[in-house]
């Protein structure tokens, strides 16, 4: 699966949330603000982040945290590893 082809449906899955009542926070605003994230972090272009299929996967640890959390900060230091280091694989942002 590539990064774009990121539903609802699968975030729901993968967040394991089965009610409908926090589709519009899921859809509307943490998935844009996960792939904008990956997008600032790795310097990649939005069509650019289809060409890595592993970057799904942060994608989507992301949203589970985002969602979970409900919190969002910008120290790196607490990304969660997983997505730090799929996302460090990746990363042509360096400064």
């Amino acid at each position: 699966m590539r990064a774009s082809e990121i539903t609802l449906a699968v975030i729901k899955k993968f967040c394991r949330e089965d009610y409908d009542d926090q589709d519009d926070i899921l859809e509307d605003v943490i998935l844009p603000t996960a792939r904008s994230f990956v997008i600032s972090y790795t310097g990649l272009g939005t069509d650019e982040l289809d060409d890595h299929e592993d970057i799904t996967i942060a994608l989507l640890v992301l949203c589970s945290e985002m969602y979970d959390e409900r919190r969002y900060t910008v120290d790196t230091s607490s990304l969660n590893p997983l997505a730090k280091g799929i996302l460090d694989l990746h990363c042509k942002n360096y400064v």
